[in-house]
């Protein structure tokens, strides 16, 4: 059946629900005509999902990932008042992934919910890569979707800064993902100077050859709701820098990790020239490896999910 999510502006919101309606209006008529006793509606932007379990009054768990903040929005204004309706049915329990996310959509639905979840997301185990590389230069690292809103551009440009202040040996910087802004990337590279100096590669499934190639991971996102990408990092004993912009304060601190502001690219570049040292990349790297063994997430997660069931 023919479904899409919702989106922040007026105009493509509206054309998503007409499109949407006949799968709305088949997904009531199996809930009310077949024996369903519970809906699961993954994602926030997933409104026709919630709105049909509130209109059958099915119980329902909505697993809310993303969270909304100065950087990024993702209702229409005249949306605000439906989704405090449905954030608050007696039927509807939100699923938040951290207790940051669902402060923020409290504030942005200026309203408090009177039944909720908070979930962390379980992390894939990967197994420890070992290192491939050659030669003393540092590598950092990106991985994610190329896109607008994850801001790798401020990591080429703090990036390029810190190429000019180490000549005799620069690091160098590896990118893999896809999306429509990698070619913006790659001639910002060209323009800043260091094109050879980094590399552009194909997202795969398979992450290990990623963190076996780098030395410390950068996530520069203007919105993180929580961090996969950085927990799987520290599970491989990689220093991480990451923006502020997520739900990981819940459980990292700076002894695990550098936050910066993802509006400033000063402090990225004070972050990257700072995990230049040694002894600094080895202290995170070790003590992020140990935070991500001692929160044993994947079991938190059963049983958190073992409870709400």
């Amino acid at each position: 059946m023919p479904y899409r999510n919702i989106a922040s502006g007026s105009l493509k919101t509206l054309i998503v629900l007409l499109y949407s309606l006949p799968t709305i209006l088949w997904l009531i008529a199996v809930c009310l005509f077949r024996k369903t006793d519970r809906i699961y509606v993954n994602s926030a932007v997933n409104f026709p999902g919630a709105w049909v379990a509130y209109i059958t009054g099915k119980r329902c768990l909505w697993h809310i990932h993303e969270q909304p903040n100065a950087h990024t929005d993702y209702l229409p204004r005249w949306m605000i008042s439906t989704y405090r309706k449905l954030f608050t049915a007696s039927n509807i329990t939100p699923v938040f992934v951290t207790e940051r996310c669902r402060r923020l959509w409290s504030q942005k639905l200026a309203c408090d919910f009177p039944v909720y979840r908070i979930a962390y997301p379980p992390l894939k185990e990967l197994p420890l890569t070992v290192s491939k590389k050659t030669g003393t230069a540092l590598t950092i690292g990106y991985l994610g979707a190329l896109i607008p809103g994850k801001n790798v551009a401020a990591l080429v440009r703090s990036y390029a800064r810190l190429h000019t202040s180490h000549p005799q040996d620069p690091p160098y910087l590896l990118i893999c993902g896809s999306g429509p802004c990698l070619h913006e990337l790659q001639d910002l590279a060209r323009t800043l100077h260091v094109e050879t100096f980094t590399e552009f590669r194909a997202f795969q499934n398979d992450v290990s050859g990623f963190f076996a190639d780098i030395d410390m991971l950068v996530q520069p996102s203007l919105n993180e709701s929580w961090g996969l990408t950085v927990l799987e990092a520290m599970s491989q004993r990689k220093a991480v820098i990451t923006t502020t912009e997520t739900g990981l304060h819940e459980i990292l601190t700076g002894e695990e990790c550098l936050f910066f502001d993802p509006s400033d690219e000063d402090e990225l570049y004070k972050c990257l020239e700072a995990l230049q040292e040694e002894g600094l990349r080895n202290r995170l790297s070790s003590n992020g490896y140990d935070k991500v063994r001692l929160l044993n997430l994947n079991h938190q997660f059963e049983l958190t999910i073992k409870d709400i069931l």
